[in-house]
């Protein structure tokens, strides 16, 4: 098992300049169903800056593949953004936080970081009965319970 998102997250932080106020986790996801995540968009020529993230798009208003899954390094500049939104609900009636990080973009260097690992979401049934399923098979605790239940 390799590192973890957050570790990777703080890793691109410390080796990267000054200019830089946050660091987003992303995964290249071509066959995801994009209506459900934020989708990046990088800033021309860049191969790891963000011009911005837009959150649920119909699936041929998506920039790219590129899925953001809610993995954000912050620096304390972020205080300065957050004082500007009296509320940072969103579509659906979500918590937003893609808001400030596109205004932290206008001002600053926002990282986009792909990681390593696999992500997996849990918000719908199905993809979380999948991810049990998935943990539950790799873990050597539990793989031969589990394995023989399924049979």
């Amino acid at each position: 098992m390799g590192p973890s998102s957050i570790k990777e997250l703080i890793e691109t932080y410390e080796n990267a300049d000054d200019s830089v106020a946050s660091v987003i986790a992303v995964q290249d996801l071509p066959n995801i169903d994009v209506t459900k995540y934020g989708v990046v968009k990088l800033k021309n020529g860049s191969e790891n800056i963000l011009e911005k993230i837009v959150e649920k798009p119909a699936k041929n208003e998506a920039p790219s593949s590129l899925i953001s899954f809610g993995r954000y390094l912050y620096t304390p500049e972020i205080w300065k953004y957050l004082s500007n939104y009296e509320t940072l609900v969103g579509k659906d009636g979500e918590l937003w936080a893609v808001d400030i990080i596109e205004d932290m973009a206008q001002d600053h260097t926002v990282l986009v970081k792909p990681i390593s690992g696999q992500w997996k979401t849990t918000g719908d049934p199905v993809n979380y009965l999948k991810t049990v399923i998935d943990f539950a098979r790799q873990s050597e605790e539990f793989k031969k319970d589990f394995e023989e239940y399924l049979t």
